[in-house]
């Protein structure tokens, strides 16, 4: 059964999970749909080991294409000793055999096998001293990509704003007017249908005198004065605390959906049948008889809003004629408007440390959220996202328009004015304009730092915009965020950051046990730390495969060859214990606003291993020129005669080239 099945959607909210726990059941029979990577969570979990996406940033990829490079240095310096092979041969002093070694040698030295475990040094260390920072990695090739981000995005809800919602007050509509009533004295002065639509309109159980839900439910059902008697096959009663009299029986659940931002319930209340909805304000009105829509509602709502608290809309409509049959559109219009919800939602101690940490150090802050994006902009001038004295511009797209603050924009035509200023984009204006239009989606992209109302969908699509941002260059984007709606972005960027313990973790390459920010600027350090370390190693086993091929062949040219002790000296003595040092290289405490290189094949890299290699060819070279000039040199040859003038041909390592060209060697790899 396909997602898009209609069946599928009807019985949505009916499917239980892999990895659910089961609190209560009663005769329940199940029919599996799915099993193995056809599951949810299976699917995910071949998203992340066969991603469809290639990975923009491939450390191994490069290197294969360094190491044929270094190939080539092996195969010219094997025809630059070819003559000498071939006097050795006629001279009957080498067999063919001996030729085959001496050549596989100069393989082995250009094309170390200690590289890949050398670049794997560096990562290592960084995942250790993540685990100790309470960071945990599940794609360890993804700390590097880590090193190039620039830009971070952020969910708000429990990512820069704490987790929980306080309500705190709500506003009721009755009898033409909107009256604030805070909380707290919500028994004794709210009306009965505004109790009734706080302690109906959720999704909360009671199991074991313990309510189970949305935290935010849960908030807002404590000031209804009702609890829930009892749930079954027959739907969920609620009943007043005090009288015990006011009894609301739950018919039917509509559950909130991202697409719709909204969530309605059909209830029973004294003989009479009712639908209650809460949810975005601007849906809510939406659904409402326009005749009670109050005459005041934007200004409340901007009211309330642009002090950064969450509003909820709240509605209800009698329903005359119940079929348990119809969908949710046959209920959710006509509705009466009865006012908002108002919570608070405060933002976390680190936040705004953090985010000005990442600004001094030129790294892009964006919000993404599915919030109102009034409150969603005072939230990122709390926390410094955007200048809290700077004028706030907010695009949306209401009734086949684009709307710019409240007021018609055509946007195509004027859109140098928008140049410099800073943009909050609704969900809305990114599905219309955003998501084709490629032209419009760079200027925007470039000014928005707030995006609000965001559907999960939407919030995937930006990672992968933001991403191409350059047609020629991939930028590599950081995502934070807690929650279920954040799965698809967070395995979609390059640095996902996941603030939740539970099973959709997963979807992101890194979780943080501590649930605030400021594992982004660690994350950031390791990746830049681990990255540096990776070409650092990569540099340095680059430069002693070259210069000891070098060595090789001029000793290969003066009819010598290093020792199998010198070389075990170099590789296993000094190579081996200094790129394990190098792999330990610590992050500095502060980023610098230049990342570093992620290219291999790049003129910084080739130049510096090019101009090294030739200085150490030229040295070799010269160090041999001074040697043959002693009057004590004897070649080597000569060296290993016997007293009847028979050579020793088994020990042509035992020379004054190869001694030479060892102690500088051995000092040289600690110096480079």
């Amino acid at each position: 059964m396909e997602n898009s099945d209609e069946l599928f959607q009807e019985n949505k909210q009916s499917i239980i999970y892999s990895g659910s726990r089961i609190l209560q059941l009663d005769q329940l029979k199940c029919i599996v749909i799915r099993t193995s990577f056809d599951t949810l969570k299976g699917n995910l979990l071949r998203s992340i080991m066969f991603p469809l996406k290639p990975n923009q940033f491939s450390f191994q990829k490069q290197s294969m294409k360094f190491i044929i490079i270094l190939g080539f240095n092996a195969l010219i310096a094997f025809l630059i000793t070819i003559p000498k092979f071939i006097e050795l041969l006629d001279q009957q002093a080498i067999l063919p055999v001996d030729v085959v070694i001496r050549i596989l040698d100069l393989i082995t030295i250009s094309v170390p096998p200690a590289l890949p475990t050398c670049l794997a040094f560096g990562v290592s260390f960084s995942l250790r001293r993540l685990k100790k920072q309470n960071i945990f990695c599940i794609n360890p090739p993804k700390i590097n990509a880590c090193g190039k981000v620039k830009t971070v995005c952020f969910d708000k809800t429990g990512t820069l704003t704490e987790e929980g919602l306080s309500f705190k007050r709500i506003i009721c509509y009755e009898k033409k007017e909107l009256k604030e009533i805070e909380a707290l004295n919500l028994i004794e002065m709210g009306n009965y249908i505004h109790r009734i639509i706080i302690s109906a309109c959720h999704t909360i159980e009671n199991f074991n005198n313990e309510l189970i839900g949305d935290p935010l439910d849960i908030e807002m059902f404590k000031y209804s004065g009702f609890y829930i008697a009892e749930s079954g096959q027959n739907g969920q009663i609620l009943v007043e605390k005090n009288t015990q009299k006011l009894k609301i029986q739950i018919l039917k659940r509509f559950q909130f959906l991202a697409e719709l931002q909204k969530a309605s319930v059909i209830a029973e209340f004294e003989g009479n049948k009712y639908i209650f909805s809460k949810g975005s304000p601007e849906k809510i009105v939406q659904q409402c008889k326009q005749e009670s829509i109050p005459h005041n509602y934007k200004e409340v709502l901007e009211q309330y809003t642009l002090s950064g608290y969450r509003v909820i809309g709240i509605s209800f409509s009698e329903i005359q004629n119940f079929q348990e049959g119809e969908k949710r559109d046959y209920y959710e219009k006509n509705h009466v408007f009865a006012g908002f919800l108002i919570f608070e939602n405060e933002l976390k101690d680190v936040t705004k440390y953090h985010i000005n940490l990442l600004n001094s150090q030129n790294i892009r802050s964006i919000m993404v959220t599915g919030d109102n994006p009034l409150t969603a902009t005072y939230v990122a001038k709390q926390c410094d996202i955007i200048e809290f004295e700077q004028q706030s511009n907010i695009l949306e797209y209401l009734n086949n328009e684009c709307i710019l603050n409240n007021k018609k924009f055509e946007i195509e035509k004027k859109l140098d004015q928008l140049d410099g200023k800073q943009l909050t984009v609704t969900g809305t204006f990114f599905k219309q304009y955003i998501e084709d239009n490629f032209n419009l989606r760079r200027f925007i992209l470039k000014n928005t730092k707030v995006y609000a109302r965001m559907t999960p969908d939407q919030k995937q699509n930006l990672i992968s915009f933001i991403q191409q941002e350059n047609e020629n260059v991939h930028t590599f984007t950081g995502m934070c965020g807690d929650g279920a709606n954040d799965c698809g972005a967070l395995k979609e960027a390059d640095m996902g950051i996941s603030l939740s313990n539970t099973d959709t973790s997963i979807a992101a390459p890194f979780t943080s046990k501590v649930q605030n920010i400021a594992c982004v600027h660690r994350l950031l350090r390791e990746g830049r730390a681990s990255l540096q370390t990776s070409f650092e190693c990569f540099k340095y086993m680059a430069l002693y495969s070259i210069i000891q091929c070098f060595t090789t062949t001029i000793l290969y040219y003066q009819q010598s060859f290093p020792a199998d002790k010198q070389f075990l000296m170099w590789d296993l003595f000094i190579i081996l214990p200094l790129s394990f040092l190098l792999g330990m290289g610590k992050p500095s405490q502060k980023l610098k606003k230049q990342t570093p290189t992620c290219e291999l094949i790049s003129a910084e890299v080739i130049i510096s291993i090019i101009g090294q290699s030739a200085i150490q060819l030229g040295v070799q070279l010269f160090t041999i020129g001074i040697l043959v000039k002693q009057s004590w040199y004897m070649n080597t040859l000569d060296i290993n005669k016997d007293s009847d003038g028979e050579i020793n041909y088994d020990n042509l390592s035992g020379c004054y080239d190869s001694t030479a060209l060892y102690w500088y060697l051995k000092n040289i790899y600690i110096y480079i």
